[in-house]
């Protein structure tokens, strides 16, 4: 017996989603585009914080500087008197008495704290010194700079600085500096890190 086939070809069956798949797959991308949208704010908080630390870093460098390169005795204050020179805020307007070490009274210590507070054990400035606190007195400005924000960003600077004296020929005088400054700041209403600079100046001989 011969068989007969047929000359016609059954369609393939054709694949697809179904509907179930279609929400399923609706859910993991939205969930995707959710976590994704979540991150951005993030990241721009994250280079908020690091371009505001790294405006700090200069702005502290640049009065330390300015600090450092006055004479050791600048002002040459009476005893129980403080160092200090008259100079210009980052803004680059507006002009600050900048206080540099405090001179000891006469028969006084050979070494000199003045200034901002410092955490015990390090060359930190202790920020939760009060802001009033009398010590602060010329170790203490606040600026505003134009940084392309509403109002501008807000800065502060503190600084402490430990003189060291010597004896020569009957007369005290200052030898050594060492001079730690601290700035911290931003947009109104945020609080940044602290960028904390500091160095060790001697008298030029």
């Amino acid at each position: 017996m011969v068989r007969q086939h047929s000359s016609g070809s059954r369609r393939p069956a054709q694949a697809g989603f179904s509907l179930v798949e279609l929400l399923i797959a609706i859910v993991v991308l939205l969930v995707g585009v959710v976590a994704v949208a979540k991150l951005v704010p993030t990241a721009i908080q994250s280079n908020l914080r690091s371009r505001y630390d790294s405006t700090g870093v200069v702005l502290a460098e640049r009065q330390l500087e300015l600090m450092a390169r006055q004479p050791i005795d600048v002002g040459n204050p009476v005893p129980s008197g403080h160092y200090s020179f008259l100079g210009t805020l980052p803004d680059g307007v507006t002009p600050f008495t900048y206080r540099v070490g405090l001179r000891p009274p006469a028969g006084g210590a050979m070494i000199s704290a003045a200034g901002a507070a410092l955490i015990p054990g390090s060359y930190q400035i202790d920020w939760n010194q009060p802001a009033g606190s009398a010590a602060l007195a010329g170790y203490r400005n606040t600026f505003t700079l134009n940084e392309g924000t509403a109002g501008g960003a807000r800065y502060e600077t503190r600084w402490a600085v430990v003189t060291y004296f010597a004896n020569f020929n009957g007369t005290i005088r200052p030898v050594s500096k060492r001079i730690i400054v601290s700035v911290r700041g931003g947009p109104a209403g945020t609080v940044q890190r602290p960028a904390t600079v500091g160095t060790l100046v001697s008298w030029r001989f």
